[in-house]
């Protein structure tokens, strides 16, 4: 190399700028040449030195142990379709992909892959370990999968032994495959960067009639000359009203255009029937670069912090990722509706997320993809606001996340539409989520729909001759702190729902609802068997805690819910469990004034719409206050609504020390609370354990507000 001024300066300050490479930084010319060769050279640092630079096609980085640093990169390409603004990848394995001899279980570092194989393994390298298994029980088709650093190796015995423990059953019957990785990239810092894509472009729909529809599906028809797009453009449609011919439709949703004159796109209708003239009323098609910032794959150690992300669908996306952070970022949207704004793709482990900025995203974070697992993720005080979607988006093969302190805001609060959004959205094993705010949301504030199979990839042996030995038997989520806030017009549905899914038992054990504070919602906690789990016995709960939570519903005339807490039961089994569970120290406050919710009661074990009840023996209610709206004639405490539910059992349940207000207008017991025998029990002392399904009850030691003398039964 010729010595001259710059390259000296190279050599002597240990890391290299585009502009030693001839770039001009100057938010004008085309520097992607330059910034390419700064990114394939040796050095460590690569330092953009504060200026902007013009790009117009991918960069690509191959190497690890690199900084960059200081400066600003726009795209300024002419493709509509993904584009990735810096693309860091290493290089996936194919030349050895061994199946394992024997299974591995949960907690297990040990690996065996066979003698005759054990010789294509090295010490140090990294491996990627894949199944066939579909871990949900809803056929949703989410694959297990890991990452994982080989420690050292057993050639005689044909042993791997890992770095880090498993996450989950690796079985030899679900054809489940070790496979080296060529190159893994490792130590990379992305820091104090500006990431700038090519924005949106939005115009009408035109053109020939672009709905049509048999009252399921639909089909949209864009045309590339109407809209100046090429083949291979990436294009999100949306519906801006129901008006214009378009009725009763939920048109959504984001397709690549393939041909050469127009593309179709179908799509599952949002009512029973959907018509639309020549035109296309005001629905949209809106075309975004669809670029992405950063997009991580097959890298360990990776750290994106102090980045400003603008005019991107995506700002991060890590895809087999073995520990990294997103810290201290600003996003600034706005995004596709249901796109993430920040995802962690398959196999990835051990991620924070911290301290970030997420401002106008439609999904802001989402957790999980198909092709392999994702665990170990951290998600706390981040501020995300004006959300469209979903707040924390979780994919059933996800292991534990936590979700805490973070501020989660939602553009729709003030407006009344039918846009639903979730502040979580977790279909994963298990979840905290603890200490966060959920401002405006007008479906659901966190729902866990846990979709899962026991006794496979991460439940062990759950049957109950087993369980001594079992590790990780059944699912759980932690619940705890949060303060929920439904939407102000449109009341949202529910502040927390469980949606048990689980298939091989059926049974949630130890859920944990304590210390939140919800607001603005037909119904504040709602537990439901979905009907995935039809051929399962007796599915529900058991040893679940609601302590210490503030529950002020505000239903409106179409909430036939009930405004507490609400057991449903969805399956096809006459009977669920709800045994061996406390509720303690709660405050269940009704602040409805609509006088069409009479069926509503404020805490339901019994499913009204199915005609099934819960088995809710071995509980205990003790210390609640329960207030309904004066004007209501509903229940407080419903275990079942007729003498016939004789199979439903209460034995062993404690109702003491609860508070009950303002129920029944006939102010009679039974407009306060019903359970098996028809009879309501009332006393201070001995129980009268009329039936033998209440036997060793305890209905006592209770407040009881607006009831008569006439209508007293109970003794004293």
């Amino acid at each position: 190399m010729t010595l001259t001024k710059s390259n000296l300066r190279m050599l002597d300050s240990g890391f290299i700028t585009p502009l030693d490479y001839g770039a001009a930084g100057d938010n004008s010319t085309d520097d992607t040449t330059a910034i390419q060769s700064a990114l394939d050279s040796t050095y460590g640092v690569i330092d953009l030195a504060g200026k902007t630079y013009r790009i117009t096609s991918e960069l690509t980085l191959t190497r690890g142990g690199v900084v960059i640093r200081n400066g600003t990169l726009r795209y300024d390409g002419a493709e509509n379709t993904l584009v990735n603004l810096l693309h860091i990848y290493g290089t996936e394995g194919s030349e050895d992909n061994n199946t394992l001899t024997v299974n591995t279980t949960i907690g297990s570092s040990t690996l065996t892959v066979g003698i005759s194989n054990i010789g294509d393994y090295t010490a140090g390298e990294w491996i990627q370990i894949t199944g066939v298994a579909d871990v949900s029980s809803n056929s949703g088709g989410f694959l297990h999968g890991e990452l994982h650093q080989i420690y050292s190796k057993d050639s005689a015995g044909g042993t791997l032994e890992l770095l880090t423990a498993v996450s989950g059953n690796l079985k030899t019957s679900d054809t489940t495959k070790a496979q080296q990785i060529t190159t893994m990239l490792e130590n990379i810092i992305i820091e104090n960067m500006t990431f700038q894509g090519s924005g949106e472009t939005t115009t009408e729909l035109v053109g020939s009639t672009p709905l049509a529809t048999d009252g399921s599906t639909a089909t949209v028809t864009v045309t590339q000359t109407a809209h100046g797009l090429s083949t291979g453009d990436s294009v999100y449609i949306s519906q801006a009203e129901a008006t214009g011919g378009i009725t009763g439709a939920d048109i959504t949703g984001s397709f690549t255009v393939t041909v050469t004159d127009a593309n179709t796109y179908t799509y599952t209708a949002g009512g029973t029937s959907s018509s639309a003239t020549s035109g296309g009323g005001s629905s949209v098609v809106t075309t975004y670069g669809l670029n992405r910032g950063i997009y991580a794959n097959i890298v360990s150690n990776v750290h994106v912090k102090n980045c400003t992300f603008k005019d991107l669908t995506y700002s991060v996306v890590f895809e087999k990722v073995y520990s990294g952070s997103i810290d201290n970022n600003t996003y600034y949207g706005p995004g596709y509706p249901e796109e993430a704004t920040l995802k962690l793709l398959s196999f990835c482990s051990r991620i924070s997320i911290r301290d970030n900025k997420l401002l106008y995203p439609g999904t802001a974070i989402k957790v999980g993809d198909t092709a392999g697992s994702t665990t170990q993720v951290n998600i706390h005080d981040n501020l995300v606001d004006n959300i469209g979607y979903i707040g924390v988006d979780i994919s059933p093969n996800v292991r534990q996340v936590r979700i805490n302190d973070n501020t989660f805001r939602f553009r729709n609060r003030f407006t009344d539409n039918d846009s639903y959004s979730y502040g979580v959205y977790n279909q994963g094993w298990d979840c905290d989520i603890v200490n966060n705010t959920f401002d405006g949301v007008t479906n659901t504030g966190i729902l866990w729909g846990c979709y899962a199979k026991t006794d496979s990839i991460f439940g062990d042996s759950p049957d109950n001759t087993d369980l001594p030995t079992s590790y990780l038997p059944f699912p759980a989520c932690h619940i705890s702190g949060n303060t929920i806030l439904g939407s102000q017009d449109n009341k949202a549905n529910y502040a927390i729902q469980i949606k048990n899914g689980i298939s091989g038992t059926g049974h949630i054990h130890g859920m944990r609802i304590l210390n939140n504070y919800t607001y603005g919602f037909n119904s504040s906690v709602y537990l439901n068997n979905t009907s995935s789990i039809a051929t399962e016995t007796n599915p529900g709960w058991k040893d679940t805690i609601v302590s210490n939570n503030v529950f002020i519903s505000t239903p409106d005339s179409n909430a036939s819910d009930p405004h507490g807490i609400h057991f449903k039961n969805d399956s096809a089994q006459t009977s669920s469990y709800a045994l061996r569970s406390l509720f303690t120290n709660n405050i269940f406050d009704d602040r409805s004034t609509d006088t069409n919710i009479n069926l509503a009661n404020l805490v339901d074990l019994y499913d009204n719409t199915n005609s099934k009840y819960l088995n809710a023996s071995k509980s205990n209610f003790m210390g609640n206050i329960l207030n309904a709206d004066a004007s209501t004639t509903s229940k407080a405490l419903v275990f079942a609504t007729s003498t016939s539910d004789t199979s439903q059992t209460t034995e062993g349940v404690n109702l003491m020390g609860n508070i009950f207000v303002n129920f029944g207008t006939t102010d009679t017991e039974d407009d306060v609370l019903t359970d098996i025998s028809g009879n309501s029990h009332y006393f201070v002392g001995t129980p009268t354990g009329d039936t033998s399904a209440d036997d060793a009850t305890f209905w006592g030691l209770n407040v009881w507000s607006s009831i008569e003398d006439t209508g007293w039964t109970g003794t004293t």
